[in-house]
């Protein structure tokens, strides 16, 4: 009795639907752990299902020929095989169904806040740009005065060294040719700069990530997940240097506190840890027994 006449169209498709869940899952679960890692995940997935597609097929051509009493070294040897291959690939998928049922909430809520985090890091900053600017204006209001009438010691070099302005600029405020609210203007000029950056950043990312995880983008999901930590690492580190280095003032400096609350989608260890998700060890169970289901429905000779 050949394979082929062994194996019932019905068996099939449930096997094929086992190889088919396989491979999906073994793609998307090595993408969770090789940090989205494209090629490497197709690899893997296909290696894992085209073997074990290959051993199934050897193990039912040796129970085909062997009798029901009869010991087979070779098929011991394929069944070694098939667990040695199923094993971790069992691994990945109940990694993958861990991260589909149980993360995917959470993932889909960090991430939610830390975009929002981004916009609001902005404006954030551009509160504490306001409060300096502000004081700066004040000052240089009451150190031209002073210099106008003489008081404190006020002079053109005072202000040259405190302000970082320019001799020209303080002869055109004493003319009256510019004023004081021009230097100011100035000043937040470079302020606003660097805030041009970090909306650049963001529009970027947005633009290229912003329903990644809402709409649950598998292929899109891993890049974005840890691109937006970098992007919101990065921005608060150009934001403090920037601002701290140009107020140079202990009483301006600039802080945001942004979430740094993660999930471990590379590290199924961790993950099971979290949610110790048993249960679903039956799906995986189930679809290794629809792939190596022909094998337990093929008859052998008397």
């Amino acid at each position: 009795m050949s394979n082929n006449e062994n194996k019932k169209p019905l068996v099939s498709i449930l096997q094929y639907i086992g190889l088919i869940f396989t491979l999906i899952s073994v793609f998307a679960g090595t993408m969770y752990i090789s940090k989205g890692e494209l090629i490497i995940s197709l690899f893997v997935s296909l290696f894992f299902v085209i073997f074990s597609f290959f051993l199934i097929d050897q193990m039912i051509k040796r129970k085909e020929l062997i009798s029901k009493k009869k010991f087979s070294s070779k098929s011991l040897f394929f069944w070694l095989l098939f667990l040695i291959i199923t094993t971790p690939a069992g691994l990945i998928m109940y990694h993958f169904l861990n991260v589909e049922v149980n993360a995917k909430e959470d993932v889909i809520k960090i991430t939610t806040e830390k975009m929002n985090q981004m916009n609001e890091m902005v404006s954030k900053y551009e509160t504490k740009t306001s409060a300096f600017i502000d004081d700066y204006r004040e000052k240089l209001v009451a150190d031209f005065d002073d210099k106008d009438h003489g008081f404190n010691e006020i002079t053109d070099a005072v202000l040259i060294q405190k302000y970082g302005v320019s001799q020209i600029v303080i002869d055109d405020v004493s003319n009256g040719t510019t004023s004081i609210d021009d230097i100011s203007d100035s000043k937040k000029v470079q302020f606003d700069s660097i805030k041009d950056v970090i909306k650049t950043n963001n529009d970027l990312f947005f633009a290229n990530y912003k329903d990644v995880f809402k709409n649950w983008s598998r292929l899109e999901l891993n890049t974005a997940f840890y691109e937006l930590d970098k992007v919101l690492e990065d921005n608060y580190n150009l934001l403090k240097e920037f601002y701290d280095r140009k107020t140079e003032s202990p009483a301006f400096t600039f802080e945001f506190e942004y979430s740094k609350e993660s999930v471990a989608l590379n590290e199924p260890l961790t993950l099971f840890n979290k949610y110790k998700p048993y249960e679903l060890s039956v799906f995986v169970l189930l679809f290794t027994l629809l792939m190596i289901l022909p094998y337990f429905l093929v008859k052998t000779f008397d």
